[in-house]
């Protein structure tokens, strides 16, 4: 029985080298709209869902943007330089996605990274900034709520939950957490079997076996207490928008991240973070956290940004008319 295992984790393994190397032969998506060309985006890139085209379809020259969905495997990466990158080099390389700043291929880049933003290359925006509710974007052309229900509130951000849901609305809802994942790397199946079996967790999404693309998110996590958030993995200022959604709805964040990259967007003590605690550490804190003690009560009584996010400096960053050399 145990040798069956490792042969049929062998023969995985063996597979998705397989498929992984067939993908390095594959050329990137194109997508042309208005006078952007958008390489390696996602599968189903709308324009008027991603933020950046809100700026960029106002300018008045061609822009060349790269994504993150070409270079995640390091074999394209070393195909490129053997029989060429035929797309010329990027004015931007824009990515929500963890993984290193591509400078062979794109002038500038955005992204997450914290501890090399001070480079005048780079402009850390993190994709949570993506979806706040910018009063410089016209809602009717920029829909960046479809899966959410709306646009993240600065203001709402701001403030404890307290002062969005009153005290007995939150103690009306289900007393458990909740888990939208559509896998199980890294540390999320041990999270949520330590999250369920202390105060319980309901799953939703691919890897339960149980998705459901009409259900928004935040009418669905203001059903709960809680909102069991970890991020994907550990990388440099990787931060995504799953704090800020749970917080938004009211659901106290469980997080599991790096807590220097969670102070540099976030007010640390409205969240609690799982990372770097053994399973006994987690239990004792989750059981605390159960008790509406002084602890939930606490959490729900500080804001989760310390101070309103700027778009303004992202936009001089862009304007840079030294960021289009490649275009012209």
């Amino acid at each position: 029985m145990k040798n069956d295992f490792f042969v049929v984790k062998f023969l995985k393994k063996v597979l998705k080298n397989l498929i992984n190397f067939f993908l390095c032969f594959k050329r990137p998506d194109i997508i042309k709209i208005d006078n952007v060309t958008y390489i390696a985006h996602w599968k189903r890139f709308r324009e008027n869902t991603y933020f950046f085209h809100q700026i960029f379809k106002n300018y008045n020259q061609p822009i060349k943007v790269l994504g993150p969905f070409h270079h995640r495997l390091k074999c394209r990466k070393i195909l490129d330089k053997i029989i060429g990158w035929p797309h010329g080099r990027a004015d931007f390389f824009i990515t929500g996605e963890a993984g290193d700043p591509l400078f062979d291929y794109a002038e500038k880049q955005i992204g997450y990274w914290r501890n090399i933003k001070n480079n005048k290359n780079i402009f850390r925006f993190p994709a949570w900034m993506w979806y706040l509710d910018w009063k410089e974007f016209d809602e009717k052309t920029y829909n960046s709520s479809w899966y959410y229900g709306m646009r993240l509130s600065i203001d709402k951000l701001m403030r404890p939950i307290l002062d969005s849901y009153s005290y007995e609305s939150i103690k009306n809802r289900k007393k458990k957490s909740i888990l939208i994942t559509s896998h199980f790397k890294n540390k999320r199946k041990e999270l949520f079997d330590i999250v369920n079996s202390t105060i319980g967790c309901d799953g939703l999404g691919k890897a339960f076996g149980n998705r459901d693309f009409r259900q928004l998110k935040m009418p669905l996590l203001e059903k709960y207490n809680y909102n069991l958030c970890p991020e994907n993995e550990i990388y440099d200022g990787y931060i995504t928008e799953k704090i800020p959604d749970a917080f938004h709805a009211g659901c106290i964040p469980i997080s599991w991240c790096n807590p220097s990259d969670l102070e540099e967007d976030f007010n640390s003590e409205a969240v609690v973070n799982l990372f770097g605690l053994d399973n006994l550490q987690r239990k004792e804190v989750l059981t605390e956290l159960s008790s509406y003690g002084e602890m939930f009560e606490k959490l729900l009584k500080v804001p989760l940004l310390k101070k309103k996010p700027k778009i303004e400096p992202l936009i001089q960053f862009l304007n840079n008319e030294n960021n289009f050399k490649s275009s012209s």
